[in-house]
């Protein structure tokens, strides 16, 4: 049995205890949140293997795939936050990390000194290109039970999904 469903049947298996010690939660809501964040956790499941004698996560090379694309300008530390999906700590350790290894160097922001940016060095961005080789065909099988007409629809519903944890997010700071 593949991991994946040993995740579902783990999921589909503690619905009734989900909806007993939650009541006030709608259970398709709650399946839907879970089934993101085990969705989540199988794409680092699929990348970090290949991607661990690179001393990188999914995590962090998603890190530098955006600070690569970022070119030669870089991008701030808060825009690779909103970006990459990370909170502020996590991605000053990831920022430490890609430097440590020679894949990103971080300079000064020439508009706000307080500010740094992150710049792929050539290491990074070649790095960036190998692995998006060894990934290519792992990624595109994640994918390869959905048609194109799904994958549109899939795309649309999860930016639907981003705009209401947004506001979540900010209702969440009022009630904590």
């Amino acid at each position: 049995m593949l991991l994946s469903e040993k995740r579902l049947q783990s999921i589909e298996s503690s619905l009734d205890g989900w909806r007993k010690s939650a009541p006030d939660v709608e259970e398709g809501n709650a399946l839907l949140m879970r089934l993101i964040r085990a969705s989540s956790l199988g794409i680092s499941s699929c990348v970090d293997p290949i991607l661990r004698e690179s001393g990188l996560t999914e995590s962090s090379f998603h890190t530098l795939v955006v600070t690569t694309a970022a070119g030669a300008h870089g991008i701030t530390a808060s825009g690779l936050c909103a970006e990459v999906g990370q909170g502020a700590a996590n991605m000053t350790r990831i920022l430490k990390l890609l430097e440590t290894l020679g894949l990103a160097k971080l300079r000064a922001d020439s508009n706000d000194a307080r500010r740094r940016r992150a710049i792929a060095t050539a290491l990074g961005k070649a790095l960036v290109h190998s692995y998006g080789k060894k990934l290519a065909p792992v990624i595109n099988e994640s994918f390869s039970d959905l048609s194109e007409k799904e994958k549109s629809q899939l795309h649309d519903l999860l930016y639907k999904v981003m705009h209401s944890l947004g506001r979540a997010e900010l209702m969440a700071r009022k009630l904590g």
